[in-house]
């Protein structure tokens, strides 16, 4: 413990003696005691100690707060508190359906992330003592950190409010979307690729080149002051003339890593949706819709994972409006092709639930057989699963639009079989009754729970 201790301390006064943040010292502190293997046993001891100092942060913070500055910048302060609870529950919801969480779970950690901690207070105190920010700012952040501290709990108690308004709020086309790339995602984690597969060898490449390209980008920003004023001394050139040579000499440096970049996220995208056409021998239109929609899908994932650190590190050199105009260009024109790709893909989804209909239509017997034995379904149909309603589960009686099952659970009803009905493709008015056979169609987590909360468990 006491080595631990003196670690982080010193660690903190190295940092502060090179011009850095105390916080970075005692960070790098924190990852050095975590990879000795004695961070389990070390944690315990040292919490007493953490929880003092924690208290003797917030205070200190707390008094160098002027009630009278945060009255004054009220106004800055809830727009920054707008700000911090949608920006988080958009990007956090984004990144979740992205990877595959779903819209619940992708909802709700977005509510439960809309806060700002106090790492934002030492930026703004390290910014105040740099002169690069106004005084003011660091009581708008304790303000909006009080705010955030109350709101949080209050947007979780919605979270299931909030879940169905979006549930409903997405067209159907997107879900519909989800359910493929979802189905995707699960099949790739569930089959283990080998060691060599050009998956695993197109992130790692991805990565370096990512890395590789902001390093390029974050020497640019850093020296293109320092290179245009001596290219303009060198050779006699203006000095918009000696700064675009730099930023052109830069961008041809960059420029085989970006080519490096555009290939191996086509070569990752070309991957996945052949992952997901491998179940079909003979791939159906509606299945090379689906490929289309995973290969965009990614597209998308990188162009957003390299594209914000790009951004966020071109800052010093050029006007972060214009770079973030570039993206959402680029991202929005990928958006437009992946929103018709799905169109086209609705008519072959409804023809794949009356196919799944009629296999149900042409079973007898209370066990229905399986529904993977229908030939040709799109990716997410093809491991739809029955489900009976016994008249003691207690959704008898229920309509789907107020058991809200996809919203709950992210499966989907997508037709019923009753005895004296036959098949039926459901509506949200639809009404479940005792004996009721539903075809649900989702990740296998999503038909668990769906399964348990049919049956009332």
């Amino acid at each position: 413990v006491v080595v631990a201790i003196g670690l982080s301390f010193g660690m903190a006064v190295l940092a502060q003696e090179f011009g850095y943040s105390v916080a970075l010292g005692a960070f790098l502190a924190g990852i050095l005691v975590a990879e000795s293997g004695r961070g389990r046993s070390i944690e315990p001891l040292v919490q007493p100690l953490r929880d003092v100092f924690a208290s003797v942060f917030f205070v200190s913070i707390g008094m160098t707060v002027d009630p009278r500055i945060a009255l004054e910048h009220l106004p800055l302060a809830i727009g920054v508190f707008a700000v911090v609870v949608l920006g988080q529950l958009f990007s956090v919801t984004v990144a979740g359906l992205l990877s595959g969480l779903g819209i619940r779970r992708s909802v709700t950690a977005g509510l439960a992330l809309g806060q700002i901690g106090e790492f934002s207070f030492i930026l703004a105190a390290i910014g105040v003592q740099a002169g690069v920010v106004r005084p003011e700012l660091q009581a708008v952040l304790v303000t909006v950190a009080v705010f955030t501290a109350f709101s949080t709990p209050l947007l979780l108690g919605a979270s299931d409010r909030v879940v169905r308004t979006v549930d409903r709020l997405l067209p159907g086309r997107i879900h519909r979307v989800l359910a493929v790339y979802g189905a995707w995602l699960e099949r790739s984690r569930q089959e283990a690729p080998p060691r060599r597969s050009p998956a695993r060898r197109a992130l790692r490449v991805l990565a370096l080149d990512t890395v590789v390209l902001l390093l390029l980008l974050a020497a640019c920003s850093a020296w293109v002051v320092d290179l245009a004023a001596w290219v303009e001394a060198r050779f006699g050139l203006p000095s918009i003339g000696a700064r675009t040579i730099v930023v052109a000499f830069a961008v041809a440096l960059a420029l085989p890593v970006l080519i490096g970049l555009v290939r191996n996220t086509v070569h990752l995208a070309s991957w996945a949706g052949e992952n997901l056409l491998e179940r079909n021998e003979q791939p159906t239109p509606g299945a090379q819709l689906a490929y289309g929609i995973v290969r965009t899908l990614v597209v998308l994932v990188v162009l957003l994972a390299v594209g914000m650190p790009s951004i966020a590190v071109l800052r010093p050199l050029m006007d972060a409006s214009y770079g973030m105009a570039l993206l959402l260009t680029v991202v929005s024109g990928v958006g437009l092709h992946l929103w018709r790709n799905a169109g086209a893909m609705e008519s072959e989804y409804l023809a794949g639930v009356e196919q799944l209909a009629g296999v149900l239509a042409r079973q007898t017997g209370d066990e229905p057989e399986p529904v993977e034995r229908a030939p040709a379904l799109l990716p997410g149909l093809e491991d739809a699963r029955h489900e009976t309603i016994d008249a003691d589960s207690g959704v008898a009686g229920l309509s789907l639009a107020e058991l809200d099952l996809r919203a709950r659970t992210g499966a989907t009803v997508v037709a019923i079989r009753r005895r004296e009905a036959g098949i039926v493709l459901p509506t949200g008015q639809e009404r479940l009754g005792a004996g009721d056979t539903l075809v649900l169609v989702g990740s296998d987590e999503a038909l668990d729970q769906a399964s348990a909360l049919l049956a009332g468990r």
